[in-house]
This record gives C-alpha cells, structure tokens and sequence, in this order.
C-alpha cells in the first residue's frame, strides 16, 4: 500500500490491479482483439471517494482503432454500469454516423457475464444499460421540436384570432350596419 493515496484511491489502485489479473487473458473478439481494462484514479486522492469512477474500457490490440468505454466502476460506493452490445452500437451510430461497432456480440456477452460475476463476487451492485444517455444532440433536437411546437401553436392562435375577428366583423356589420 503506497501510504500517500487515500483509503479510497487505494481500494480502487488495488482492485485494478485484480481486474487486470481477472481478464488477463480475455479478449472481446471483432474488428481487432480488445483487452478488457480498469482505468485507475487520478492522483492519490479521490475527494473522499467522490471521484473514485474507473472507467471500464476495451483498449485495441492494432492501432488505428478506437478504445471504447462500456461502463465504469466506483468502489467507494459499491457500485458499477456496463452497456450492452446493443447500446453501445447505437451510442457509436450516434457519435460516427454510419459503421459497424467492431466487436463481435457472443465474445462480448461472454466478457459482459464475466464482469456480472466479478461484480457478484465482489458486492458491487451493477447495473445494465440498454440504451444510450440523451446527449446533446438528443437535447438540441427536443428543442428544436419544442421551438416548431410553439411557433405552430402561435400560429394557430392568430388564424383562431383572426376568425374571430373577422366572424365579429360579419355579425357587427351584419345586424348594425345593414
């Protein structure tokens, strides 16, 4: 134990350490082979564990290809997300429009379950995401939509009004002025 880092950013130093041994000799198959791996803390404080998050993360074996995060892992509070194969082909459809994710579903569920049963063994609640976060670019769009909603809307409101008006106009000259 390094007597500099905290109690947290030790706990999260040391179960890097046994995340790598766990998947040393795993590979998530695809466009290239990916190694599993634990990002640790930066630095040797992590804030009281408010900064323990580990990002979990498929390095590529070739260069030329993307690291790609599945999820993180934050041991101050016992916690852990990983996104499924499906989640993450669309959060890179999102990000890179059109492409193929890499990674090969069956050797990728297989490192999904092991990682389910490392978090099992270790009382680190994880939980499964199945569709990407709204982004910005999800948010700007229900703006967008928001925007075309009220103007509509408005427009509705003066071709109400000027029916009115003008049905108003019909009446007055109608009884009062004929």
């Amino acid at each position: 134990m390094d007597p500099r880092r905290t109690r947290f950013a030790q706990a999260a130093v040391d179960f890097a350490g046994y995340f790598e041994t766990m998947y040393e000799d795993l590979r998530v198959v695809g466009a290239c082979p990916r190694k599993p791996v634990l990002r640790l803390p930066e630095g040797e404080s992590t804030g009281g564990g408010t900064q323990s998050v580990q990002h979990i993360l498929l390095e590529p074996e070739v260069k030329g290809h993307r690291v790609i995060t599945v999820g993180w892992v934050n041991k101050a509070n016992q916690t852990a997300l990983v996104r499924t194969h499906g989640c993450l082909a669309q959060m890179h459809k999102q990000a890179f429009g059109e492409g193929k994710l890499g990674l090969d579903p069956a050797s990728y569920q297989h490192f999904l379950d092991q990682l389910r049963n490392l978090c099992e063994a270790q009382n680190i609640d994880l939980r499964i995401q199945t569709t990407p976060p709204a982004g910005p670019r999800d948010a700007e769009r229900d703006r967008a939509s928001v925007r075309r909603s009220h103007r509509a809307f408005v427009l509705v409101g003066i071709v109400l009004l000027l029916f009115l008006v003008g049905a108003t106009a019909a009446i007055i000259y109608k009884f009062y002025l004929e």
